[in-house]
């Protein structure tokens, strides 16, 4: 298996494992020094507790939204089969969002991988969700409904036939978990699939990324200017992290290092 760079490099796929990246950046004249923590969020324990401990020196640190769904058992469960039927329709503008969707809840629970939700203390004072706002306003209805309708509409940038390509194999992927001979490497090997395709990648960070991380970058500008920290990190998923490193180079801030860290072993 041949290493395989994702989102700008900010992702490896190697032969034992999946990597992502903590990036270091200092301003020259205020001296505020800037953790930058890509992740992935499911994986081994000993990378969250590495990238904790790193995280928990900082002064502040403005972190992900995470999913915080209490609904009542039977709901979601009835939700998940209504997903799941959709992964087998005929029309994969249907099949796509549905099958890429579950893939990684199945995936997760199959291999029993530490989630994030459940690794880092996200009550602790100094931590700060940096996008909230854009989950929030998808409670109003008509905000849900115009998102769900720009997604479809972008999904004119996959071709067909990838469309389909991509909600076969993660069928075939589902046959190996009931079969459960699906293994860590099949799922390493699954994020080059899908996100070595330039259309897919752009597809979610048009959606998922871009409003996003507009908002990070304000909640940092008000932290700097309001609690005047040492140091501020930033954890957020290796997708956004090519950007955010832009946003923060714009703002005068220069890199000293970056580090490796094995999120998941295969």
């Amino acid at each position: 298996m041949a290493v395989e760079s994702l989102f700008n490099g900010e992702f490896v796929v190697k032969q034992d494992g999946i990597y992502t990246f903590v990036h270091y950046y200092t301003h020259p004249e205020t001296e505020l020094q800037v953790v930058l923590a890509g992740m992935n969020h499911g994986g081994d324990k000993k990378y969250f507790d590495r990238i904790g401990k790193i995280l928990n020196k900082q002064d502040k640190v403005i972190f992900e939204a995470i999913s915080s769904d209490d609904r009542p058992r039977e709901e979601k469960r009835q939700e998940e089969e209504k997903e799941l039927q959709n992964v087998y329709s005929a029309d994969p503008n249907e099949a796509f969002f549905p099958a890429v969707g579950v893939y990684f809840q199945k995936t997760d629970q199959y291999l029993n991988l530490v989630c994030e939700e459940d690794a880092f203390d996200f009550t602790n004072p100094n931590w700060v969700c940096g996008d909230m706002e854009f989950f929030m306003s998808l409670e109003n209805k008509d905000r849900q409904l115009a998102l769900e309708e720009e997604m479809q509409k972008k999904l004119n940038y996959i071709p067909t036939e990838r469309k389909k390509e991509v909600v076969e194999y993660i069928k075939r992927s589902f046959g190996k978990i009931e079969s459960k001979q699906f293994t860590k490497r099949d799922f390493g090997e699954s994020f080059v699939f899908l996100y070595s395709d330039p259309n897919i990648v752009k597809l979610f960070s048009e959606i998922l990324c871009t409003e996003r991380e507009e908002m990070i970058m304000n909640c940092f500008d008000k932290i700097v200017v309001e609690d005047n920290p040492r140091s501020i990190g930033l954890k957020y998923g290796a997708a956004h992290i090519p950007n955010l490193r832009s946003l923060c180079e714009q703002r005068g801030y220069l890199l000293n290092r970056s580090t490796e860290f094995r999120n998941l072993k295969f």
